[in-house]
C-alpha cells in the first residue's frame, strides 16, 4: 500500500560480469538499437515474418520465447529501445551453443499500453549473435539472477493484456484475467464517484496500467528490487518513464473486498498523482484510506485494540511510522483525513492535498483556511481516545 521510487539502473550486479567492450565479441550498438526497433514494430505490426527475420536460430529452444513475445509485444501500443553500455561474456555451456560471437547486453525499453498516454521504462537483457553481417537476437535468459532494474512482464511470462475503463491491465499467465478485470473495474467506478480530480493540482490524470504477474518472485522482478514490495500485496510505483503503475503481489491470497479495497486505494495515489510529490505521506495515505473504506463498508470496523495502538503512534504519522507501523499509522492518517473532510468540506480537503504537492507546508494551508496551529492533531488525539474507549465519533461514520 505505499508510494515507491522505481529507478531504472543500467549498472548492477548479478551473473554477468561488465566489461568496458574493448575484449571479447562486440557488436555495434546502432545495428542492435535498429534491429531491436524493427523486431519491436514487426510484433505491433502482426508480422511474424518480419519479426522472425531479426532472430537467430541457433538456440532451438528460443523458439517458443520468441513465438510468446511476438504474441505479447503485439498486444502494446509502443516501444523504443536504447542498448546500455554494458556488455557480458556467456556461460561456457551457452557459448557452447550460441557460438564465439555471442554477447549479452542490457537494454532499456520504454513501452506504452496500447490506450495509455504515459510511458513505462524497465531493463531487460538480450543475447546477440552476428549472422550475415548483421545482429540478431539469440536469447532473452542469460542476464543477471538477480534485478538491476525493473523488467516488464510481458519480457518474462506470457500475459493478457485487456482495456477497461479506460485503464490497462496486464495479467500474466496464472492469474485470472477476468476476475482481476472485474476487481480492477470495481476500483476505478469507486475513485471515479470520489470526485478527486481537485486533489491533483495540474494535468490530466496519469494513465492506470496494473500489473498482476503470477508470482512473488515475477512481482520482484517487475518492480526491479525485493525491498519496494516488502510487506505490501500492492503498491504504486513511480516509474521514470512518467507512468504509475501499479504492481500486484497475487500471491498475498487476500479475500476478494480486500483486493478491491487495496486496489481502490492504490489507484487514489494514481488518480491523484500523489506519488513522489511534494504532500505529507499521511496525507496521501489517509485520503486513499477515506476512498477505500467509504467503496468497501463492511471493511470498516475499528477495535478499541487498534484505535488504542494508533494513538500511541501519534495524530500525523511519520514516514517511518507508515512503514514500520502501517495498520496504526494508516488509521492515524485516515481519522486525520475525515476530520479535515468534517472541518472544511470535501472540496476543501482535496485541496489542502493539491496545495502541498509542492511541499508547501499542512501547516501553513491550514492557518490560510483559518485552522488554528496544532488543532487538527488535537482533534485526531481526541477522535483516537474516543474510539479506543468505545465512543462513537460522529465524523467517523
Amino acid at each position: 500500500m505505499l508510494a515507491l521510487l522505481v529507478l531504472t539502473v543500467l549498472g548492477g550486479c548479478g551473473g554477468v560480469p561488465a566489461t568496458d567492450g574493448s575484449t571479447g565479441p562486440e557488436i555495434d550498438p546502432a545495428a542492435v538499437e535498429q534491429t531491436l526497433q524493427r523486431w519491436g514494430e514487426a510484433a505491433l505490426a502482426g508480422d511474424r515474418s518480419a519479426f522472425d527475420a531479426e532472430v537467430s536460430t541457433r538456440d532451438p529452444a528460443f523458439a517458443a520465447t520468441a513465438t510468446r513475445l511476438f504474441d505479447d509485444l503485439g498486444r502494446l501500443g509502443s516501444l523504443r529501445w536504447e542498448l546500455g553500455p554494458r556488455r557480458g561474456p556467456l556461460p561456457p555451456t551457452r557459448r557452447g551453443l550460441l557460438g564465439p560471437d555471442a554477447v549479452v547486453a542490457p537494454a532499456t525499453v520504454s513501452w506504452t499500453p496500447e490506450g495509455a498516454a504515459d510511458t513505462l521504462r524497465a531493463v531487460v537483457w538480450t543475447t546477440w549473435v552476428v549472422e550475415d553481417g548483421a545482429p540478431r537476437l539469440a536469447g532473452t535468459v542469460d542476464g543477471p539472477d538477480t534485478a538491476d532494474g525493473p523488467t516488464p512482464s510481458w519480457w518474462v511470462e506470457d500475459v493478457t493484456v485487456q482495456q477497461v475503463g479506460g485503464a490497462t491491465v496486464v495479467t500474466g499467465a496464472s492469474p485470472d484475467p477476468d476476475l482481476w478485470r472485474e476487481r480492477v473495474e470495481r476500483a476505478l467506478a469507486a475513485v471515479e464517484a470520489a470526485g478527486l480530480d481537485a486533489a491533483r493540482p495540474t494535468g490530466p490524470p496519469p494513465s492506470v496500467v496494473v500489473q498482476v504477474p503470477s508470482s512473488r518472485r515475477l512481482a520482484e522482478r517487475v518492480a526491479g528490487s525485493a525491498a519496494l514490495l516488502e510487506g505490501a500485496a500492492a503498491v504504486t510505483l513511480v516509474d521514470v518513464g512518467g507512468a504509475l503503475p501499479v504492481l500486484v503481489d497475487p500471491a498475498a491470497g487476500l479475500s476478494e473486498e480486500s483486493w478491491v479495497f487495496l486496489l481502490t486505494h492504490e489507484l487514489v495515489h494514481v488518480r491523484t498523482a500523489s506519488p513522489g510529490n511534494g504532500s505529507p505521506r499521511w496525507l496521501v495515505e489517509g485520503l486513499a484510506e477515506s476512498v477505500a473504506r467509504k467503496a468497501q463498508p463492511e471493511l470498516l470496523g475499528t477495535s478499541r485494540e487498534q484505535a488504542a495502538a494508533a494513538a500511541e503512534v501519534g495524530p500525523l504519522p511519520t514516514d517511518e511510522q507508515l512503514r514500520e507501523e502501517p495498520y496504526a499509522a494508516y488509521l492515524c492518517s485516515w481519522v486525520a483525513v475525515e476530520l479535515l473532510r468534517q472541518r472544511l468540506g470535501h472540496a476543501g480537503a482535496l485541496d489542502v492535498v493539491a496545495a502541498t504537492a509542492d511541499g508547501r507546508s499542512v501547516a501553513d494551508v491550514l492557518a490560510a483556511a483559518d485552522v488554528p496551529s496544532g488543532e487538527l492533531e488535537r482533534e485526531v488525539a481526541a477522535a483516537l481516545e474516543d474510539l479506543a474507549a468505545g465512543r462513537e465519533v460522529p465524523a467517523l461514520r
